[in-house]
């Protein structure tokens, strides 16, 4: 009944959209602007995931182009004003880039299952092109920001590997929640035998009786 109700009130499905690939934007820029903080990109996405996860095919296009404009409005907002063609060509460049990685990403769900290393693998061809025809840079790819065992893995096997191990580490981190989510809750079912009904089943198959059978009249024997 919950779900059916989700589904039927256009206002909490905007939330339930919202709320994930907002999360995601923020905190992936928040590692942008804070260079400090470039580890938030490690998990900024798990809340994309997560509803990319469970959505439908038309869910994942809807999800995809809302986390990019909110990302969009927040990292390049000065363009709106200084540049606003630039700006927008670049809200559409990132909402077709999330759009059709939401797409691959609920296919592959479908037909292969949801694994870290095919997530990450299906991501690297469209921050290419990105960074080759929209000119937009260090999406997920935080060459200047990684620490230096990273940007040095990124030099060796090239930079677009640091999007790679960030995705693939989002959605390891999806993965091990729902599964300790999955153990807590097997661990919550377990019960410990109803000690009434046992005694109830033992009375019963005539086990009790030979342990308290008291003849009629008589009580037992005074020490």
């Amino acid at each position: 009944m919950r779900k059916k109700a989700i589904r039927d009130d256009p206002l909490l499905r905007f939330v339930g959209i919202f709320l994930p690939a907002g999360t995601s934007a923020l905190l992936l820029s928040i590692a942008h602007f804070q260079h400090k903080l470039w580890f938030l990109s490690l998990f900024a996405l798990v809340p994309y995931l997560w509803k990319l996860k469970r959505t439908s095919l038309q869910g994942s296009i809807v999800l995809g182009s809302t986390f990019a404009l909110c990302f969009t409005f927040v990292v390049f907002i000065e363009g709106l004003f200084t540049s606003p063609a630039l700006f927008a060509i670049k809200a559409l460049a990132l909402v077709l880039i999330f759009s059709i990685f939401g797409i691959a990403v609920n296919r592959v769900k479908k037909y292969i299952g949801f694994y870290p290393v095919f997530i990450a693998a299906l991501w690297i061809p469209l921050e290419y092109f990105l960074i080759r025809f929209a000119g937009i840079n260090g999406i997920l790819n935080f060459q200047s920001l990684a620490p230096g065992w990273l940007i040095r893995f990124g030099s060796l096997f090239g930079l677009l590997t640091i999007s790679f191990i960030i995705i693939l580490i989002n959605s390891a981190i999806l993965l091990l929640i729902e599964r300790a989510r999955k153990i807590r809750y097997s661990v919550s079912r377990l019960r410990f035998p109803n000690i009434a009904f046992i005694f109830s089943l033992l009375e019963n198959t005539g086990y009790t009786r030979k342990w308290y059978y008291l003849p009629n009249l008589r009580a037992p024997p005074h020490y």
